[in-house]
């Protein structure tokens, strides 16, 4: 199985919408060498998780075989609740453990279906 580096980062910081960036770069190891695939994109007004979560999907789809991925981020917000909530909100439809609507469900779904 192929491994694949994700680094995963956004300049928007902050629960407010605010203009920004967010990029990833994808990097494979070849028999030519490392290979990378990247993407950056500025955006007018968006929250630093609603980047983050944006910024991963878009990386995902660039993905088309099973793959061992080590992701990189400064995000803990992604990285925390990628590791550890993903499974069980889905089992809990979505849900916190107190029972609310997580906050960007659509997105989480969308990783969720893309891992």
């Amino acid at each position: 199985m192929k491994e694949l580096r994700l680094y995963l980062y956004s300049t928007i910081k902050g629960s407010r919408p605010r203009k920004g960036a967010y990029t990833y770069v994808l990097e494979m190891d070849t028999k030519k060498g490392p290979v990378t695939l990247s993407k950056t994109e500025v955006v007018e007004e968006m929250t630093a998780h609603r980047a983050e979560l944006i910024s991963f999907i878009a990386a995902l789809k660039r993905i088309l075989k099973s793959s061992r991925l080590i992701i990189y981020t400064d995000s803990h917000y992604l990285a925390v609740n990628t590791r550890d909530c993903l499974t069980s909100w889905k089992k809990n439809d979505w849900k916190t453990a107190r029972g609310n609507q997580i906050k960007h469900k659509e997105e989480w779904q969308e990783i969720y279906s893309l891992i």
